[in-house]
């Protein structure tokens, strides 16, 4: 690959060019690191900032007819750093993917990501056969464009800029599952079109069979061998940062050169697989996230700005005034798509794994990010003999639709999921909260006793300790509110009986919840059984599901064939069997309480 900032074909370039040249990398890394720190206290769309400069520096180099000189990148290049960002987005992806959760959650993901993304691409193929006309059509470049338009990409918690709640971690997996899903669908159709031999049926399913079979077996066991090297290299940070980006890198290439393209379904199913093996053990891949969040996203950067910088480079002298408004279009048409597939695929979404609010789905279909596959990924490969004007303004138009996402969705995301509801905490989970803050101040309290004892520590400033280690608690209200209500005596009979048996089956599942993360803690349980555990407690909670005393007394009482059994050892043994059953534990009935 030829340098960015040295030498291409027979053009010279002297000291002076490769100074500007890498000045400009280097403001643009600046400016970006600044407004990833400035997104503590505003959300800027960085990815719309970064654009907006590519395109803007791409435009004011041409006009001084300097294009040739300063950062001569050209779209070979971009895409062979496309290739390679492949991979990193996502392995890391699926190792910031809670893999229980997206185990639960797949077949939505799927049926986002592959049915979603089909019937959105058919629809956007509409909207397109009415804006051009139908001698300049290509039905395999508007299939791609439309894929190009309707595949969201995978988006962070990080980029969402919202609050992770227990309630929200489903969303985000979904909101991060459908792109991995639909990354893999375009991927393959990407690849279809750029076969140097004919499409046949046994190509497509070689390809196929490769990317849904082969390639996930592949990477799971990659990924158990990559946990274990990880966890064994856990003191030494630099050595398991190179070791994960080697591995990574080598399988991608090695399921691109002989898997027939399984790429990123065999780096997908690595991630996962690495990601829930670790969790399962007493090692925290906290740090090997970090790190490929970092290179994610200094990598996503730099693709970015070099293809805004080329489109509006090499644009300027084919793009007039009223192709503005093509971006709003097409961005306008986008959206409309995009509702209209989630409002289609409701139904399903609500009945088929963790069963969706119309709030979430209203958040799935807002949140579609957009980023550098979007505009790196250019058809000059799959479709040689196009149109240079056609082809310049088709990624101009990708350009502006990612600026439109970034600047519109992507910043009023938070304040959506705000209105709707779904970063507030209901009286369930704050009283919930309550409870876990005081448990843990009431082990933090035994725990400081017992070290104020030990004579290891003497001569510990306590006070500084405590100072440092208190846990706040703002919801220390909440449970005697919760007990300190009024029994209405005016309510008719069978609603109070309702809302004491709802009242008395949360305060069960609550205690339950408690006596998990105690067996956990007590290393009793497994960490896959507790997350099972908990996501079934909370989804009753959550959906305020009563228990019934018919269904709770098989549980509560000991079964009378116990007693027969009892009796008939007894007879066996030649003792008198007992005359009457022993005092059954005494059971709590909701219904008759207080009575």
């Amino acid at each position: 690959m030829n340098s960015l900032i040295g030498k291409q074909g027979d053009v010279e370039f002297n000291l002076r060019d490769r100074q500007v040249s890498v000045i400009i990398l280097l403001l643009v890394a600046i400016v970006a690191g600044v407004c990833r720190a400035l997104r503590r206290f505003f959300n800027i769309p960085v990815v719309a900032v970064v654009a907006a400069l590519g395109f803007g520096a791409g435009r004011l180099v041409s006009g001084y007819d300097a294009k040739e000189k300063v950062l001569p990148v050209t779209d070979q290049q971009i895409r062979e750093l496309l290739f390679l960002y492949l991979p990193v987005l996502t392995f890391t992806g699926s190792i910031n993917l809670r893999s229980h959760l997206f185990r639960q959650c797949f077949w939505q993901c799927v049926l986002l990501g592959f049915g979603g993304l089909l019937l959105s691409t058919m629809l956007f193929m509409l909207y397109m056969s009415g804006m051009r006309d139908a001698e300049k059509q290509h039905l395999a470049e508007t299939v791609l464009i439309s894929l190009l338009m309707c595949c969201p990409e995978l988006m962070f918690v990080s980029d969402m800029n919202a609050l992770s709640l227990a309630r929200s971690h489903i969303l985000e997996t979904i909101i991060m599952g459908e792109p991995l899903i639909g990354a893999t669908v375009l991927w393959m159709a990407y690849r279809f079109s750029t076969l140097p031999e004919k499409l046949t049926i046994y190509t497509c399913l070689r390809t196929v069979t490769s990317t849904l079979f082969i390639g996930p077996l592949v990477g799971k066991a990659l990924g158990h061998a990559l946990a274990m090297v990880m966890i064994a290299l856990a003191q030494d940070l630099p050595v398991s940062f190179m070791v994960s980006a080697i591995s990574v890198i080598a399988t991608w290439a090695f399921a691109e050169q002989f898997m027939h393209g399984a790429g990123i379904s065999t780096i997908l199913s690595m991630g996962l697989a690495a990601s829930s093996h670790a969790d399962a053990t007493v090692y925290n891949p906290i740090s090997i996230r970090k790190f490929w969040m970092l290179i994610r996203y200094g990598y996503e950067i730099v693709i970015i700005f070099l293809s805004a910088y080329r489109i509006g480079r090499d644009s300027r002298e084919f793009l007039s005034w009223h192709e503005i408004m093509s971006p709003v279009n097409a961005y306008v048409a986008k959206i409309g798509v995009r509702f209209v597939t989630i409002i289609v695929l409701y139904p399903l979404l609500a009945s088929v794994g963790y069963s969706l609010s119309w709030q979430q789905c209203l958040i799935v279909a807002w949140a579609n990010f957009k980023g550098a596959i979007m505009i790196a990924l250019d058809l000059t490969r799959a479709f040689p003999t196009i149109n240079l004007k056609h082809a310049l303004q088709e990624q101009f138009v990708r350009l502006g639709t990612l600026f439109l996402v970034q600047v519109l969705n992507t910043t009023t995301l938070p304040k959506l999921m705000s209105i709707l509801g779904l970063l507030a905490l209901t009286d369930v989970e704050r009283a919930n909260m309550n409870m876990v803050i005081i448990a843990l101040r009431n082990t933090a309290s035994s725990s400081t006793n017992f070290q104020r004892r030990d004579k290891k520590f003497s001569g510990a400033d306590w006070k500084w300790v405590q100072m440092h280690t208190c846990i706040e608690n703002p919801y220390e209200d909440v449970d005697e509110d919760d007990h300190a209500e009024q029994t209405d005596t005016y309510l008719p009979a069978l609603a109070y009986r309702n809302a004491a048996a709802r009242k008395a089956s949360c305060s069960i599942l609550r205690l339950q919840k408690v006596c998990c993360n105690k067996q956990y803690e007590d290393g009793m349980i497994h960490s896959k059984t507790k997350s099972k555990i908990l996501a079934a407690l909370q989804y009753a909670m959550e959906k305020e599901v009563s228990l019934d005393y018919t269904m709770m007394k098989p549980f509560v009482t000991v079964p009378s064939w116990i007693y027969g059994l009892k009796d008939l050892v007894q007879r066996f043994a030649g003792n008198e069997a007992s005359q009457e059953a022993p005092i059954q534990y005494k059971t709590f009935h909701p219904l008759t309480y207080g009575r």
